[in-house]
């Protein structure tokens, strides 16, 4: 779903998407496809599971592939070892829409994280000039972080 949609044409769209079939257009995950958990949540915890860029090669396979003929589709043992350390891009709950609020909720903290690291990262940069002498004060450092970021921010939009 593009973003701004409203309300009403939000629902249109994923009710006139395929049964066990929802794509959303959010950047982070999209597209994402619902599929039922072969095993009814016995491994997963769920019945149901969602897949973030479900296009996305992993392995040689798409995402989706690989979950359908393998992985959590797999035979028992395979199911059993895919879900002990399932990957950042999968998530299973009780029902399609919690499937998704769950991936998009463990995507934003991923994102939120990968930030912060960024930003430490940045920080420590800015420092490493200062302490080199290659900048002259901590108000440039912080100068120069912020036209980074504003930057960054510009380019997202």
């Amino acid at each position: 779903m593009a973003r701004g949609q409203s309300g009403p044409a939000r629902a249109r769209l994923r009710q006139n998407q395929p049964e066990g079939f929802l794509i959303t257009a959010d950047p982070e995950t999209y597209p994402i496809m619902v599929l039922q958990d072969r095993y009814r949540g016995t491994y997963s915890g769920g019945p149901w599971l969602a897949i973030s860029v479900a296009d996305r090669l992993e392995n040689g396979a798409y995402r989706v592939i690989r979950c359908l003929e393998g992985g959590p589709s797999g035979d028992d043992l395979e199911a059993q070892d895919f879900w002990a350390n399932p990957p950042e891009w999968i998530e299973a709950a009780e029902s399609p829409d919690q499937a998704v609020a769950r991936l998009k909720a463990k995507s934003a903290a991923l994102f939120e994280a990968r930030a912060s690291e960024e930003l430490d990262a940045k920080i420590q940069e800015g420092l490493d000039d200062l302490e080199a002498g290659r900048t002259s004060s901590l108000e440039e450092v912080e100068a120069a972080l912020q036209a980074r970021f504003r930057s960054s921010a510009d380019a997202a939009e």
